[in-house]
């Protein structure tokens, strides 16, 4: 049996001196910089493990294809076969090496840059979600831009860059196929379906539902409104969250007589740029989507107009007021439409916790410290971080207009000093009501 032997031009003998290190040495002893230097060495060697599985389904699927006699493309299916008689853990992280696989062959600069440690296999596979489906002209074009793809990466956390290749993809599809978004989003309205089963083991009766974006936006709205309602109903102050959720679902596809009102509309909050509104076909940089960060194309923007009501945020919106200084505590609804514009998720880098999921924290507390309800005060944190910074001494300071976000430890030292807005572009506000609790 052969044997095969690293390219160190490649393997670079850091490896090796990162796993030294890292068998030498225990957590449980670092203080705050040695583990901020353990994390990083345990990324690097991660990141070099992900790319030797890379070569090791290359080289399953190399073998494969000369044991072929007809010479036909050996099919994914072979090569996870190949990786699970191998030895592979599981049928997922086998299907996980053979996608990640057939992109860094079609792309080896992210190869070359997963090897050395620069980026991750989580931007591998957020970029292979993106450029799936991409004919031969768009994968070429995507060939061009893989150095900009790999500089983006090795500067973004996963999460921010699966939204940047996703942009990128989709400006190179419109150059291609004008429709291309329309036709995606069709294909998953088509596709969208239920499914019903009992489990043996348990008597539960489950039930799937595969929805393509706009419907689902419609229905996690339509839940998370009756969510709301029921926790303001007496005796459920201690009900857990998830009969709750079930009870929210159940009123949302019942719609009983005795259940919270229902409204005309689904209200549904689309983020649109200028240029993309005025010209029809979303420019480089441009946003398109809905407020989760789901993109849409700009026909569907409009053929929804007729069916939800759209809120606007587009170059501000009707003039709210948002800074209300001392008079209330809670942030005002157009409030929080401003700043799902801003942020998709918490503001805590790394954090993807959806908007509609976190708390509106006051960065300079209402009640301690006389802090006002104005929007250059205001972020969305998740559950787990506001406890953080109420409870453990963290400090949040928001620098101009949410440009910067700095994050300071309980003694001081500055833990971040990032780029506030996880969304793309700032659109402005929109709806004025102010009924909803931040």
């Amino acid at each position: 049996m052969g044997t095969t032997t690293i390219d160190n031009t490649i393997a670079a003998p850091a490896v090796l001196a990162d796993l030294t290190h890292l068998v030498g040495t225990d957590p449980a002893c670092a203080d705050r910089d040695d583990l901020r230097d353990l994390v990083a060495r345990e990324r690097r060697l991660r990141s070099f493990l992900d790319a030797y599985a890379v070569r090791v389904a290359r080289r399953s699927r190399q073998i494969a294809q000369a044991e072929r006699p007809s010479g036909d493309p050996v099919k994914p299916s072979t090569v996870i076969a190949g990786l699970l008689d191998a030895g592979c853990n599981s049928g997922r992280d086998a299907k996980a090496n053979a996608t990640r696989e057939g992109l860094c062959s079609d792309l080896p600069e992210f190869e070359d840059a997963l090897t050395k440690g620069a980026v991750s296999g989580g931007h591998i596979d957020a970029l292979g979600h993106a450029t799936r489906n991409l004919t031969d002209d768009e994968r070429a074009e995507l060939r061009d831009r893989a150095a900009e793809l790999v500089d983006r990466a090795s500067n973004e956390h996963v999460e921010t860059f699966e939204k940047t290749a996703r942009t990128i993809v989709d400006e190179i599809r419109s150059r291609h196929r004008r429709d291309a978004a329309v036709d995606e989003l069709e294909t998953q309205r088509k596709n969208s379906k239920v499914t019903e089963w009992v489990d043996r083991a348990t008597g539960m009766h489950k039930t799937l539902l595969e929805l393509d974006p706009v419907r689902a936006a419609s229905l996690n709205l339509a839940v998370a409104n009756n969510l709301a309602w029921l926790r303001r109903q007496p005796g459920n102050a201690k009900r857990p969250f998830d009969q709750l959720k079930v009870e929210a679902f159940l009123l949302a596809v019942t719609n009983p007589a005795d259940g919270p009102p229902v409204a005309r509309v689904p209200e549904v909050i689309v983020l649109i740029d200028w240029n993309t509104l005025r010209d029809g076909v979303q420019a480089a940089g441009g946003v398109c989507e809905l407020s989760d960060g789901t993109p849409l194309p700009v026909a569907t923007v409009r053929q929804m107009a007729c069916d939800a009501e759209i809120i606007p945020a587009v170059l501000g919106g009707r003039g709210e007021v948002l800074d209300v200084g001392r008079a209330r505590r809670l942030a005002t609804h157009a409030q929080r439409v401003a700043l799902r514009a801003m942020y998709s998720t918490c503001a805590e880098p790394g954090c993807t916790v959806a908007f509609d999921a976190c708390h509106v924290h006051h960065t300079l507390e209402w009640n301690a410290h006389h802090g006002e309800t104005n929007l250059a005060d205001l972020l969305p944190i998740c559950p787990a971080g506001h406890a953080r910074l109420h409870e453990l001494g963290w400090s949040i300071r928001i620098v101009g207009n949410h440009d910067r976000v700095v994050w300071a430890r309980p003694d001081g030292s500055i833990a971040h000093d990032l780029p506030g807005r996880n969304r793309r572009p700032t659109p402005g506000p929109a709806n004025p009501d102010d009924d909803a609790p931040g």
